[in-house]
């Protein structure tokens, strides 16, 4: 059972709450944040996961918040149950870059090893990930390359003001 789900969920919740509302979440924190948990998650306590962002300001709201923090959980959750000769044994620090334009939010996941293994589940097979990696990445309508050469797993969506059930709560 992928508990990293429910604690996704639980992050985004704990921003709207920090927040006051549904549509201004950090970009920043909810991948922080997602990160540390899945490796937490995995009891690895020491990694480090520095964000750099050219606008600090980045945000979404809490449609795609929900939906990418879904997404990388159920990716790092599938790095580590990778079994093969190569499996994932974290010896680095996390970098992530986020960058925001007026159209697209571009998140750059810096680590060779976290690539390494992506790259290699792909390999085995294109539909490795499991089902619903592939639905949130459908959803959020994110461009996923993993660049093993570079050692980097980009995540590239439009920041969209997407409405859902929530957006039509009272603010």
């Amino acid at each position: 059972v992928n508990i990293l789900r429910i604690k996704s969920i639980a992050i985004i919740h704990e921003l709207v709450y920090e927040q006051g509302n549904f549509t201004n979440i950090s970009v920043a924190e909810t991948v922080k944040k997602v990160l540390y948990e899945s490796f937490l998650q995995e009891r690895i306590q020491d990694i480090n996961i520095e964000i750099k962002s050219d606008d600090d300001h980045a945000e979404f709201n809490i449609n795609q918040a929900v939906t990418l923090s879904l997404l990388i959980s159920e990716m790092i959750f599938e790095i580590f149950r990778y079994k093969g000769d190569d499996k994932l044994i974290p010896n680095e620090d996390v970098k992530v870059e986020i960058i925001q334009n007026e159209v697209n939010i571009l998140i750059k996941i810096l680590n060779n090893d976290l690539t390494r293994v992506t790259s290699l589940l792909l390999e085995v097979n294109e539909q490795n990930f499991s089902e619903i990696f592939r639905v949130l990445a459908k959803q959020l309508g994110a461009k996923i390359e993993i660049d093993q050469m570079n050692g980097f797993i980009q995540i590239e969506f439009e920041c969209r003001d997407v409405k859902g059930s929530s957006s039509a709560l009272p603010k």
